[in-house]
């Protein structure tokens, strides 16, 4: 009998090993299919982009309520509107922009909008845009649908993110570095590439 509940034990750390292990990135990875991938242009002035250049999606989905990135712009200009990949899921999002990286103050934020199917590319204005500093560091918070496909491609230019299971985006794990994550931001000037080469990155990122 004792035997039998020591395997029984063990069987149940090992689960709960596993389930920790599959979402210690806030993502689950699942087998779902993601969209195969598409091209998209972009409304308004692209200014610079993560992997927007209609690779296939990834079927993975959110754990986490809520997900961070750093993002340096290579270049000054005014960002007004920041766009995710997204709407398998219909629900309420938001993204804010902090100073000094992920931990800092809020300059801005969309306050709630909602993504609705089919999955595409989708974002609110910025609530007052940012004039944004070549070279200096912001964070990206993105507050999410549960359960939702992520904002990400198969394959691409994997770039860092950090979440809060908590879902008040102040205590972020991370950061993670296997994903290659959709995202594009729109401002002041016009796509400095022609439109075939929106998928490069053109942004610094940490």
């Amino acid at each position: 009998m004792r035997n039998l509940l020591t395997v029984a034990a063990l069987v149940v750390l090992v689960g709960v090993a596993s389930a920790v292990q599959a979402s210690d990135d806030g993502i689950n990875p699942s087998n779902s299919p993601g969209e195969p991938g598409g091209y998209s242009p972009a409304d308004g002035a692209l200014v610079e982009a993560w992997n927007d250049n209609g690779q296939a999606g990834s079927g993975a989905t959110y754990v986490s309520p809520c997900f961070s990135f750093q993002y340096t712009p290579s270049s000054s200009y005014v960002l007004e509107k920041i766009e995710w990949y997204a709407g398998n899921l219909q629900g309420t999002v938001s993204t804010t922009v902090r100073s000094g990286g992920i931990n800092g103050p809020d300059l801005t934020t969309t306050g709630s909008y909602t993504e609705s199917p089919p999955r595409n590319w989708q974002g609110v204005n910025l609530t007052p845009p940012i004039a944004v500093t070549a070279g200096s560091t912001y964070g990206i918070i993105y507050r999410i649908v549960v359960g939702a496909q992520i904002s990400a491609a198969t394959t691409g230019t994997s770039i860092s993110h950090w979440h809060d299971p908590s879902g008040a985006c102040s205590a972020f794990s991370g950061p993670f570095t296997s994903t290659a994550w959709r995202a594009r931001f729109y401002g002041s000037q016009a796509t400095p590439v022609e439109p075939s080469t929106w998928g490069n990155i053109k942004t610094f990122y940490r």
